[in-house]
C-alpha cells in the first residue's frame, strides 16, 4: 500500500481518479482472497473480509498527517523561507512574540 500512496499527500485527483485508485484497491484485496470476479462477491463483503479501509479513508489520514507535510518542512534548512513559515506559524500559534529577524 505504501508503495501505491506515496506522494498521495500532494495529489489533485478528479472523480476518475478516485474511481480507478478504489478499483485497483479492490482488485488486490480480491487476488490476496482469491476471490475470482465470477464468484459475484460485493465489494462490501471482501471489505469485510480484510477488513481494510478505502482509499479514500487511506487518502484522507495521509493528507491530514502532521508528519506528512511539517515533518519535511521542519528538516529543510533554516534558511529556506517554508521552514521559517512553519517556526512563524508554531510561535504565533502558541501566542508568543515572533523574533522580528
Amino acid at each position: 500500500m505504501s508503495f501505491l500512496m506515496y506522494g498521495a499527500e500532494t495529489w489533485s485527483l478528479i472523480a476518475v481518479d478516485w474511481g480507478k485508485l478504489e478499483l485497483f484497491h479492490m482488485r488486490c484485496q480480491r487476488q490476496l482472497m482469491n476471490i475470482h470476479w465470477s464468484d459475484h462477491v460485493t465489494n462490501k463483503s471482501v471489505r469485510e473480509l480484510t477488513a481494510l479501509s478505502t482509499i479514500d479513508d487511506y487518502l484522507s489520514r495521509r493528507r491530514l498527517s502532521v508528519f506528512s507535510v511539517f515533518g519535511h518542512i521542519a528538516w529543510l534548512d533554516a534558511a529556506v523561507p517554508a521552514n521559517g513559515a512553519l517556526r512563524l506559524a508554531i510561535v504565533m500559534k502558541e501566542r508568543r512574540i515572533p523574533d522580528p529577524s
